[in-house]
């Protein structure tokens, strides 16, 4: 029988030992010009996916594990991870900047009204093909923001980094969702702004399981939707859900 293999501890193993930091100083051009990037959030998640990736790739071929990335931004997740056992676990990559020492602005973990709702739609494999779903997840403080510059290739060292003091986390995602949306009115599911909940997975579907998890947020109604649809939203929270439940 094929030891599975336990992909969360993995990966914290593995990037531990390589210690990933930010060195990250900006785009270099054919004529050794270096164009420096700003802490927009967008640009830093997409930096923290292409500086990833190469390593995850690298997990896999040790392990033996088929690494398949997604083809487009739109579609879950970043990465198919297919253990030598054929089972496949979801991998994204998202990163979030700390607010305050104990607070980030937190994580959007996808879309509540896609493969949830219609396992086939913007996915991958099938939704339900999928046995486990993990968030590689990096926390990290802004530096103070500045235009982009261009600067020669000889002074690269007089670049400062646009983010600091960077915490990797490898959690289920259900573990780190909050009960609410990630971002004004866009249909994503938000996770715990509380970076010890984030570090322990202990969010708010932690102790009821993944199955209620997505039960939640498959049966979530935007307030704007629901009124369209000439109803009232059946919950708001993790406490009206169990009571929408019982009725």
């Amino acid at each position: 029988m094929t030891k599975k293999l336990d992909l969360k501890k993995i990966l914290e193993e593995e990037i531990a030992l390589i210690g990933l930091g930010w060195d990250i100083k900006g785009v270099i051009d054919s004529q050794n010009r270096i164009y420096t990037i700003n802490s927009d959030t967008k640009l830093i998640s997409k930096v923290f996916e292409l500086v990833t990736t190469p390593i995850i790739l690298d997990i896999g071929e040790k392990y033996k594990i088929k690494v398949i990335q997604s083809d487009r931004q739109t579609v879950y997740p970043d990465l198919t991870l297919v253990l030598p056992t054929g089972e496949k676990i979801a991998l994204d990559i998202k990163s979030t900047y700390r607010k305050t020492k104990d607070r980030v602005a937190g994580f959007t973990l996808g879309s509540y009204t896609g493969y949830l709702r219609n396992p086939t739609k913007n996915i991958m494999f099938p939704y339900h093909e999928y046995s486990e779903h993990l968030v590689l997840g990096f926390i990290y403080t802004r530096e103070e923001d500045k235009d982009g510059e261009i600067v020669p290739l000889t002074k690269i060292d007089e670049i400062k980094p646009v983010i600091k003091d960077i915490e990797i986390i490898v959690q289920e995602k259900y573990k780190l969702s909050a009960d609410r949306p990630g971002s004004g009115n866009t249909a994503n599911i938000g996770s715990s702004s509380d970076i010890e909940i984030l570090r322990n997975g202990t969010g708010v579907f932690a102790k009821h399981g993944e199955k209620v998890f997505e039960d939640y947020w498959r049966n979530f109604l935007q307030l704007k939707i629901a009124k369209d649809m000439g109803k009232e939203q059946p919950y708001h929270n993790i406490t009206e859900y169990f009571e929408w439940k019982k009725k």
